[in-house]
């Protein structure tokens, strides 16, 4: 008979997750508790890939704005996408703000993650220190009364800025004729481009694989073009390639927004 796992290296993994013989010991428990790391630093790339996709869609969109607002209103097909950009935008900005919440009991965040971090002084010994200490300096292990210890407060004020807006579109989910969304668009662009960078350097640290930021937004654009492309009607040579993930396309065609 052919054993699947080689029992006697079953064994010995065995008995050193338990840490001297107890059994659910230390490294047991830390051992486990990395594992659900990856799983959560998996579940925030997917998170953050879905959200770069659909504002690409949204940035795409803004770069034809005219042109395709005129081409669907002459098909009659204008209001069904004035109001998926509004849903891409709301999508957005809930997502950003889910995946850096509070850990809570079970919330699968990077507050978690680096909760987990700060526990276990990973910073210090893994071999990703520098991944590490990028999570520790914009994400605290808690978010009250936490800005004058974070060593950079960019993610921190984006959070404060967005927060109302975030529970205004939870209790008025329909809408949000009362907020200026269109004012805030370079700010969600900047809280992307952050929460994604620091959703990577999660990945490094935990291993996970994951897709080099800049060329997923490459993508994510690129594939947002060709549907406004068929969408919105014929390409007129508005696709420039390379475009930053940090960049700022033209804003006056966010009209769908308001």
């Amino acid at each position: 008979m052919t054993n699947l796992f080689d029992l006697e290296k079953v064994g010995t993994a065995l008995r050193r997750a338990a840490d001297g013989g107890a059994q659910g010991g230390p490294l047991a428990r830390r051992g486990a508790m990395e594992i659900n790391m990856r799983d959560i630093s998996s579940r925030i790339r997917d998170e953050i890939q879905i959200a770069m996709m659909n504002w690409a869609t949204v940035e795409a969109f803004n770069e034809r704005s005219e042109e395709i607002e005129i081409r669907l209103t002459a098909g009659g097909a204008w209001q069904p996408a004035k109001f998926m950009i509004k849903a891409l935008v709301r999508d957005v900005l809930m997502a950003l703000m889910r995946v850096t919440e509070e850990a809570g009991q079970d919330r699968q965040t990077l507050v978690r993650v680096v909760r987990w971090i700060s526990e276990n002084d990973l910073a210090s010994i893994t071999s990703e220190k520098e991944n590490a200490n990028y999570l520790v300096d914009y994400v605290p292990p808690a978010w009250k009364g936490s800005r004058e210890n974070l060593q950079k407060v960019e993610l921190y004020d984006l959070r404060e800025k967005f927060r109302p807006i975030r529970d205004q579109l939870i209790a008025h989910a329909t809408d949000y004729n009362d907020i200026d969304l269109k004012a805030d668009v370079p700010h969600i662009r900047a809280f992307l481009l952050l929460a994604g960078s620091l959703s990577y350097a999660a990945c490094a640290v935990f291993d996970v694989g994951t897709d080099e930021l800049q060329a997923r937004w490459d993508n994510s654009l690129e594939e947002a073009r060709h549907f406004w492309t068929i969408a919105g009607g014929n390409d007129r040579g508005h696709h420039e390639h390379g475009t930053s993930a940090g960049s700022r396309p033209q804003t006056s065609g966010l009209d769908a927004l308001s």
